[in-house]
């Protein structure tokens, strides 16, 4: 009788453990990263209202930042099922950035490609540097954009932001 008693209470135990922690993530997948300008690693927007976080399998990373020549490259993936790539040329200062510059298009590129769906380009948009920090390599901002495949379907990218250090 006290085996079994034990043996309930452990089955107990470990059932509501389990569901604590999917509990616990669910509701971490939903929420967007603070606007922060400390570099912490975060990137996170609304696809088409819903919350896009970058997700990866150890080792790899899901996050990475480079400024080389003045060109600034982010990348962020989600378990490679979907990927957002922000390129701005010419980066100087913190300021904003319009997707696509009206007056050099291949200033700012932003694309957002989806696994059996295809790659939606960034059509208008902004992007917004609120901290671009040289010497500690911290590189922070906000944007938004409508974009579109080339077979027409469309996406709208709203509440994006990111705070990274540089990888480079």
């Amino acid at each position: 009788m006290k085996v079994t008693l034990n043996f309930i209470l452990l089955l107990f135990l470990i059932t509501q453990s389990g569901l604590k922690c999917e509990k616990e993530d669910a509701v971490k997948e939903k929420i967007l990263p603070e606007e922060t300008q400390k570099g912490n690693g975060t990137f996170g927007c609304l696809v088409n209202g819903r919350v896009w976080l970058p997700k990866a399998s150890f080792p790899y990373t899901s996050l990475t930042a480079s400024v080389e020549n003045d060109i600034l490259q982010i990348w962020a993936d989600s378990l490679t099922i979907s990927t957002f790539s922000i390129v701005i040329r010419d980066l100087k200062s913190e300021g904003e950035y319009l997707i696509p510059n009206r007056t050099d298009s291949a200033k700012v590129k932003v694309s957002f490609d989806v696994d059996e769906v295809g790659t939606y380009v960034a059509q208008e948009g902004k992007i917004t540097i609120t901290k671009y920090d040289r010497y500690n390599q911290i590189i922070a901002g906000r944007f938004w954009f409508n974009g579109k495949t080339s077979g027409g379907r469309t996406v709208i990218v709203t509440e994006g932001r990111f705070d990274l250090r540089r990888t480079n």
